[in-house]
């Protein structure tokens, strides 16, 4: 399967098809309203089991949803299949595994934004003209955007060379750990081994697949910064920000889509003919690794 033609088939699952959106609109709405209420709520008990429940909810969530998008992405949605049993199918087989994998990517990340701002702070200097002010400036996006403009020509360019410090260490990190979660949802290994294993199969995806990997993060990566720039243009337009929340919403399914077809098409071909710019050959060998 050319790559254009994935394109094509992973946002029109994303699009025609409810499975997949259903699942993510049923988890915003039950997680919001856990955290609405645990933010409501004036008892420290309560807000301590609403956010166990929201982060156990939040696991089995991207268990299911992610075993839902690696069913789909192999063998299209059909209309006979019971997704939802599917689904408790995924949670079943994986919370552990994601648990474990979440884990270890949130613990790469916060390395990652320390090394970035270690960096940062040793080759631009120290933030501290505006750290002071964050908290009650973050409240209020047009207060804060007037802060900026305020901001001295040698401030504005310290803060703008932490930002893209931070935008090319994530982005970088981001690209290389694009298939993790994949390969753990795919691997059937041992759900002790698997985030583990899973970790080194796919970094040695994203490079063997290099070309293909990058072209998939930036279409990825442009589109979510379009979203980010029209919400920001239109913050005041409760219409279009509706109009963006669905986008948003198929905008991720589609991007989930676009990974697991990807990654099942390069490791899961079985005849060769449905791989995406490469060679009989060159598929099988994926497959045996």
């Amino acid at each position: 399967m050319k790559i254009f033609d994935l394109y094509k088939k992973s946002f029109l699952s994303a699009i025609t098809n409810p499975t997949i959106s259903m699942f993510l609109v049923l988890f915003l709405i039950l997680s919001n309203l856990m955290a609405n209420q645990m933010i409501a709520t004036k008892t420290a008990v309560v807000s301590m089991i609403l956010s166990f429940c929201i982060f156990t909810l939040t696991l089995a969530f991207i268990s299911g949803w992610l075993y839902v998008a690696k069913e789909i992405s192999i063998e299209g949605e059909k209309e006979n299949k019971n997704y939802f049993a599917i689904f408790l199918e995924g949670i079943g087989n994986n919370i552990v595994s994601v648990g474990i994998a979440s884990f270890i990517y949130t613990l790469l990340f916060t390395i990652i934004l320390f090394i970035a701002g270690k960096i940062a702070y040793l080759a631009f200097g120290s933030l501290d003209f505006i750290l002071k002010d964050i908290t009650s400036l973050t409240q209020d996006t047009n207060q804060f955007i007037e802060y900026l403009e305020k901001l001295t020509i040698d401030q504005q360019y310290t803060l703008y060379c932490w930002q893209m410090c931070f935008i090319a260490f994530l982005s970088i990190f981001n690209f290389i750990l694009l298939f993790y979660f994949p390969a753990v949802i795919f691997s059937e290994k041992n759900i002790f081994i698997k985030p583990f294993r899973a970790f080194i199969d796919s970094i040695k995806f994203t490079f063997k697949n290099f070309f293909g990997s990058l072209l998939i993060y930036l279409t990825i990566f442009f589109a979510y910064f379009a979203l980010s720039v029209l919400r920001f243009l239109f913050a005041q337009n409760a219409l279009i920000l509706i109009l963006l929340l669905f986008l948003y919403i198929y905008f991720i399914c589609g991007a989930v889509m676009l990974i697991f077809s990807y990654y099942g098409q390069k490791n899961n071909c079985n005849n060769g003919c449905d791989s995406i710019g490469e060679n009989e050959i060159i598929d099988k060998t994926s497959e045996e690794n």
